[in-house]
């Protein structure tokens, strides 16, 4: 498996993770040379420019352009499966929309559609805009975990705080939502670190980076690298483990997992 990101820092946390990455622009990354070599490809394009808690410049922004690499990649690679992710803005979802239909022309069977990662036994919320395809099966939405949504306090394990948003609510900067640990988390985003845990007796503490990475459902002490401010955002910009597993399973289904 070869993963391909601009940063540094998510290459090198990857890296210390056991996998394989090379630091390029996906943009401009050569393809050629992996003509007839991929079986599958695992395409997540920045959401920054079209989050509603980024710029909204879409494909004006820095990054927005991004966008349009997992249909020249999969046309390019001709992968035998191929997975999708990003913010579900409705410029994202239309994209997606009709990227699909490129691909059915292809010879792919193509769903997509919504996600909501709690679904997934990830114990914070998270929506996801996902296309999946497949050149050999039918392929439809991911089964939904069993059991309902995982806890802050499963995850942790411990319980007896709330976890104080660093976002308002209803439009009120200063109206912070808190959720009690028997919930799942809010999103984490690049700012997840200053979400903070209250007490009753009134004590508080930033939610830590470890902490935040559990809550997207990695392992305790994911080897993260970088400074603070990139160790958060590399948490906000992952797709959790278990919502990955779940997506990517039905594809893979004992197949040799050559991906790139």
């Amino acid at each position: 498996m070869l993963g391909v990101d601009i940063s540094l820092d998510a290459c090198r946390t990857a890296m210390a993770a056991g996998h394989a990455r090379v630091v390029a622009d996906v943009a401009t990354f050569p393809l050629e040379p992996l003509v007839g070599r991929v079986e599958g490809a695992i395409l997540s394009p920045p959401c920054k420019d079209w989050s509603s808690t980024g710029t909204l410049a879409g494909y004006a922004g820095e990054t927005g352009h991004l966008l349009r690499e997992p249909l020249r990649w999969c046309l390019m690679l001709r992968p035998l499966w191929t997975a999708w992710e990003c913010t579900p803005n409705k410029p994202v979802r239309a994209r997606f929309a009709a990227d699909a239909e490129v691909l059915q022309r292809a010879g792919y069977d193509v769903w997509t559609g919504v996600l909501n990662a709690e679904d997934y036994g990830v114990p914070s919320t998270r929506k996801r805009a996902i296309l999946v395809a497949h050149r050999g099966r039918t392929v439809g939405p991911p089964t939904p975990t069993l059991g309902g949504p995982a806890s802050m306090a499963h995850a942790l394990g411990w319980d007896g705080a709330e976890l104080v948003s660093n976002y308002g609510t209803g439009g009120d900067a200063q109206r912070r939502g808190r959720r009690p640990m028997h919930m799942p988390a809010f999103t984490m985003t690049g700012k997840c670190g200053r979400n903070k845990w209250a007490w009753p007796d009134g004590t508080t503490r930033p939610l830590s980076i470890d902490e935040a990475a559990q809550l997207q459902s990695f392992r305790p002490n994911y080897p993260w690298h970088g400074g603070s401010t990139s160790q958060q955002q590399q948490v906000g910009d992952a797709v959790p483990p278990l919502l990955a597993a779940a997506i990517l399973r039905p594809l893979i289904n004992n197949e040799s997992s050559a991906a790139a």
